[in-house]
C-alpha cells in the first residue's frame, strides 16, 4: 500500500543560534543578519561599480592598443621611406661627382664644337640632377623629421598603454579582494540566515507545545532523532533537516514489519507498536534492523547519512490504522525539550 510520507518535528536543534558560541536572542540574530545583509549589498555594489570601471578601461587599453598598433605601422613605413632616400641621396651624391669628374676632364683638351656641346649637355645634366639631389635631400629631411615626430608620439602612446594596463590590474586586484569579502559576508549572513530560521523553528515549536501538549493515547513516544538544524511540518508530520550522522532510534517498542527501499523516496524503516498504531520512519539512512526484529523504546534501529556541507532531510510520521496523525500529540516530554532549546 502507497505510504502518505509526513514529518514530525522534535524539539531540538543541535546547532544553538549563534554566531561567536554564544547563544543570541532572535532580535540579536535579525540585528546582526540585517546589519550584513546590509554589507554585503554595499559589498556588491562596489563590484559592479568596479566592473563598470573595468570596462570602460578595458574599452579605452583596447582602442590604445590599436591607435599604437597604426603609429607603430606608420613609423616603420617613415622610416622604410627614409632609409629609401638616404640610398637614394647616396646614389645621387654619387653620379654627381661623376658628373663633375667627366665634366673636367673634357675641359682639359682644346674645346672643338663637338667638345663643347658635350660640356654644354654635361653642365645642363649636373644642373638637372643637382635639382634632383636637392629634391631627395629635403624628402629624406622631411622624412626624418616626421619619423622622429611619431617615435615620440609612439613612445608616450606605450606609456599611456602601460598605464592603462596597470590600472586595469589594481582594479582587477580591488575586485577580487572585494569579490573575497563579498563572499565571506553572504557565508556569515546564510549561517545567521540559518540560525534565525532554527531559532524561530523552536520558538514556534514551544508554543505549539503549549497550546497542544502531548496527549494520553495509551502510547508513549519519543522522537526517532535528538540532533538537527531545522524542521518543516504540517498539521501530520515534519520534515528535520540535519548535517551530520546521529542515530535514529524506535519511538516506543514494536515491530519492524517494513525495512528496505521505497521508490525514489529513500529508505524507510516503518514499527508497528501495537494497537494498529505504526511510525514510518524514510530519508537518506543506513538501516540497522530487520523486518521481524523486536525493538525497545529508544533502541537504534539506524542512522542519518551526511555529507560535509550539505542538509539532508528525516521524514517522520505516526499512523493509526493506517491514517496520518498529528505525531506532534503522540510524543511525550516535547515540552521539556522544546524548553531546553528555545
Amino acid at each position: 500500500m502507497k505510504l502518505t510520507l509526513v514529518l514530525l518535528f522534535i524539539f531540538q536543534v543541535s546547532n544553538a543560534a549563534t554566531t561567536s558560541g554564544k547563544k543570541l536572542s532572535i532580535s540579536k540574530i535579525r540585528d546582526e543578519l540585517g546589519d550584513k545583509a546590509r554589507k554585503a549589498n554595499a559589498l556588491a555594489a562596489s563590484i559592479k561599480s568596479l566592473g563598470k570601471e573595468i570596462g570602460k578601461a578595458n574599452n579605452k587599453y583596447l582602442e590604445r592598443n590599436s591607435t599604437n598598433r597604426s603609429l607603430e605601422a606608420k613609423a616603420t613605413q617613415l622610416k622604410e621611406g627614409l632609409e629609401e632616400s638616404l640610398i637614394e641621396l647616396k646614389k645621387e651624391e654619387e653620379y654627381a661627382k661623376k658628373l663633375a669628374r667627366t665634366y673636367a676632364l673634357e675641359g682639359q683638351d682644346d674645346l672643338d664644337e663637338n667638345a663643347l656641346l658635350k660640356r654644354t649637355i654635361l653642365l645642363r645634366l649636373a644642373q638637372k640632377r643637382a635639382s634632383e639631389y636637392k629634391q631627395v635631400k629635403e624628402r629624406a629631411q622631411e622624412l626624418k623629421e616626421a619619423f622622429s615626430v611619431y617615435e615620440q608620439r609612439l613612445a608616450q602612446a606605450r606609456k599611456d598603454e602601460e598605464s592603462l594596463y596597470g590600472l586595469i590590474v589594481d582594479l582587477e586586484n580591488k575586485k577580487k579582494d572585494l569579490s573575497k569579502q563579498y563572499i565571506s559576508s553572504m557565508e556569515i549572513k546564510n549561517e545567521l540566515e540559518e540560525s534565525l530560521e532554527s531559532a524561530l523553528a523552536k520558538r514556534k515549536a514551544y508554543r505549539v507545545v503549549k497550546k497542544k501538549p502531548a496527549k494520553s493515547k495509551g502510547l508513549s513516544l519519543i522522537a526517532p532523532i535528538e540532533s538537527f538544524v531545522s524542521y518543516k511540518g504540517g498539521k501530520k508530520g515534519v520534515t528535520f533537516k540535519y548535517d551530520k550522522r546521529s542515530p535514529i532510534k524506535a519511538s516506543a517498542s514494536g515491530k519492524v514489519v517494513y525495512s528496505g527501499e521505497l521508490a525514489s523516496y529513500g529508505k524507510v524503516v516503518m514499527i508497528d507498536h501495537g494497537s494498529e498504531v505504526r511510525s514510518v520512519i524514510l530519508g537518506d539512512i543506513q538501516i540497522k534492523a530487520a523486518k521481524g526484529d523486536i525493538v525497545q523504546r529508544g533502541q537504534v534501529v539506524g542512522y542519518t547519512l551526511a555529507e560535509p556541507g550539505l542538509k539532508k532531510s528525516l521524514y517522520y510520521e505516526v499512523r493509526k490504522k493506517n491514517v496520518a496523525q498529528n505525531t506532534l500529540e503522540w510524543l511525550d516530554s516535547v515540552d521539556t525539550i522544546a524548553k531546553a532549546n528555545i
